[in-house]
């Protein structure tokens, strides 16, 4: 019987990490993508759909690898179906994570993540856009924060309960982010013993990968003249009245956009947080989720205390570092105009 090990969520409480570190261990298979997202988005009867996700399953499935799946879209919306439908596809074969996370400092991970990843890219000008789309795009984390937005904070306690009760207590084990990290050695220890496979000290005094970790928030820079300037290794010409989009994931040139679809563009960046200060943090905490956090140390019989240490945490925007050649050297200026 193929087993499968599948990382439930939450998101931004180290789904990917557990994906890239665990690519180092010979007991597990891997999907093409980091999230399947089958039994969510791509969801069939038939599981051989779900293994063709996957690279040379067959190979896999005869030297009794463990099928691997990190897809944090199992706890989002309609997670009840979801879990539902894992359940009645792999019954006992499979074994879950669920990864936590201070939930002041995952929210504010969840509140940067789409602002890099995709509202800051289409802005005001998305062909698509919706009334939740505008209200996510051009906010403060602060302002996300005060309505209890349920595409940035999690309720822990009622999906944990929801997988406990369908998929079984025994099959489910919690990969705790604050803590978890600094000893992962002692965690892949629990793991294996968890699946009931030998224990491979692959990690022992080795430091983790950063991954997704350090993200530069997004902003924009609009050409009040022609612009001229050299960003990485490419040289960038902005016309008059251009708008260029400054991410780690890949910056973007806009043209042609009127000048109420700019300044939306410009106010809506300049309210995006990207400072969060420790104190503010706990007192959030302290507000919102001290409760939760000690009904939670009793579900998942963990202790919780890494989470009552809080640091402020300062996401740098984008850099934007024009240079330009004068005589063959190469020199600074914040802007360059012709």
């Amino acid at each position: 019987m193929t087993q499968h090990l599948i990382v439930l969520g939450f998101a931004k409480c180290g789904t990917s990490l557990l994906h890239e570190v665990l690519k180092s261990c010979d007991e597990f298979h891997f999907p093409t993508y980091k999230e399947t997202n089958f039994f969510s988005q791509d969801w069939s009867e038939d599981l051989n759909d779900y293994y063709r996700k996957y690279k040379n399953p067959q190979q896999a499935q005869s030297k009794n690898k463990i099928f691997f799946d990190s897809s944090p879209t199992y706890l989002k919306k309609n997670y009840l179906t979801v879990l539902q439908r894992i359940k009645s596809s792999l019954g006992n074969s499979a074994k879950f994570i669920i990864c936590l996370r201070n939930p002041i400092y995952r929210a504010f991970s969840h509140y940067k993540h789409p602002i890099n990843a995709h509202y800051a890219r289409y802005g005001c000008f998305y062909k698509r856009q919706t009334e939740n789309f505008k209200k996510v795009y051009d906010r403060s984390f602060f302002d996300s924060e005060t309505r209890n937005d349920p595409i940035i904070f999690e309720n822990y306690i009622e999906k944990i309960v929801s997988a406990q009760k369908i998929l079984g207590k025994e099959n489910i084990i919690y990969f705790n982010l604050e803590s978890d990290v600094k000893n992962f050695d002692s965690f892949y220890s629990r793991l294996c013993d968890f699946l009931k496979i030998d224990f491979k000290p692959y990690f022992k005094d080795k430091p983790l990968p950063r991954v997704l970790a350090g993200d530069y928030l997004s902003h924009y820079k609009y050409a009040a003249k022609d612009l001229i300037f050299t960003h990485g290794d490419r040289v960038y010409c902005i016309e008059q009245g251009g708008l260029f989009l400054f991410n780690n994931r890949g910056n973007e040139l806009f043209t042609d956009l009127d000048r109420d679809k700019i300044n939306s563009c410009l106010s809506a960046s300049g309210r995006w947080t990207n400072f969060l200060s420790g104190e503010i943090a706990k007192g959030m905490f302290d507000r919102d989720f001290a409760d939760d956090c000690s009904k939670l140390e009793t579900l998942v019989k963990l202790d919780f205390s890494s989470w009552k240490k809080f640091k402020s945490k300062a996401t740098p925007l984008a850099a934007f570092n024009p240079q330009y050649i004068e005589n063959g050297v190469l020199k600074e200026a914040k802007e360059l105009f012709f």
